[in-house]
């Protein structure tokens, strides 16, 4: 005999609760260009809960530290024309 609070229906109807109201506060505007000493970049507009923001993903800062790169001084990154 199955109890009824014990079944498996709450946890798909929690996370579907929790994922619409992340995504819900998140609205994507337009794309953004911007352009610094190293290349340009790219990146969005969104607002998120109201307030304007641009976000730019994936810029790369350093040369990951492996190999002879381990406990050195960082080395700027090779910058790509647009990311």
């Amino acid at each position: 005999m199955r109890i009824l609070w014990r079944s498996d229906w709450p946890r798909p109807l929690l996370f579907f609760i929790l994922f619409r109201l992340t995504v819900g506060q998140l609205r994507h505007i337009s794309p953004f260009e911007l352009t610094i000493n190293s290349g340009a970049i790219r990146g969005e507009r969104v607002i998120v809960k109201g307030e304007d923001y641009t976000v730019f993903k994936g810029i790369p800062y350093a040369m990951p530290p492996v190999g002879y790169l381990r406990f050195q001084v960082c080395i700027p990154s090779i910058f790509l024309p647009i990311l």
